[in-house]
């Protein structure tokens, strides 16, 4: 094997080491990612904060109403049953509709929190498919370099992109003669 042919020999070497020590580090990087917790920045809702003003004014309803119906009372005494069922049902019915519109607001400001979450496991699958691809990237990369005839001669310590690029200055400055002497000096 000539000089130039060993020097072009390393470069494809370290190139292919190189893009192989990457997808080691992208998968690393991508299962390291998909493994931390989802933390989400968006704030649930509890339907509380909406229906406590709900409470106060039916409160405030039923007083009153009980008032009113006092002051019916006392001039009308037959109609006690009709109004103490209106006084008790109005406020009943307040707090049924807060619930109800309560719920609803927090639904909707949820949706938000909901959206956040779903993008977020979407993105650690997202990067768990992509370790996939890289995994099998890397491998079909791997076999490349194994079918390689000149591959045996570099030993297993030495296939790093580093000493790839060492064999290379080696070559270059005359220190080696060939690929195989080169690798014997790194």
């Amino acid at each position: 094997m000539t000089l130039e042919e060993s020097i072009a020999l390393a470069e494809k070497f370290q190139k292919d080491l190189a893009q192989v020590e990457s997808y080691d580090r992208q998968i690393k990087d991508n299962i390291a990612e998909s493994k931390k917790p989802i933390t989400i920045n968006v704030r649930r809702r509890s339907m509380f904060r909406y229906f406590w003003p709900w409470i106060l004014f039916s409160g405030t309803l039923l007083c009153l109403a009980q008032f009113l119906a006092l002051i019916i009372m006392t001039k009308k005494p037959e109609l006690l049953t009709l109004v103490t069922i209106l006084a008790w049902a109005i406020p009943i019915g307040l707090l049924i509709l807060g619930i109800v519109i309560s719920k609803k607001k927090a639904k909707e400001d949820n949706g938000a929190y909901e959206i956040a979450k779903d993008m977020a496991e979407e993105k650690r699958v997202n990067l768990l498919e992509q370790s996939k691809e890289l995994v099998s990237k890397k491998s079909q990369l791997e076999f490349q370099l194994a079918a390689n005839p000149n591959f045996v001669l570099i030993p297993e310590d030495k296939r790093k992109s580093s000493s790839m690029a060492r064999a290379k200055l080696f070559l270059q400055s005359g220190k080696a003669t060939d690929f195989e002497d080169a690798m014997k000096k790194v």
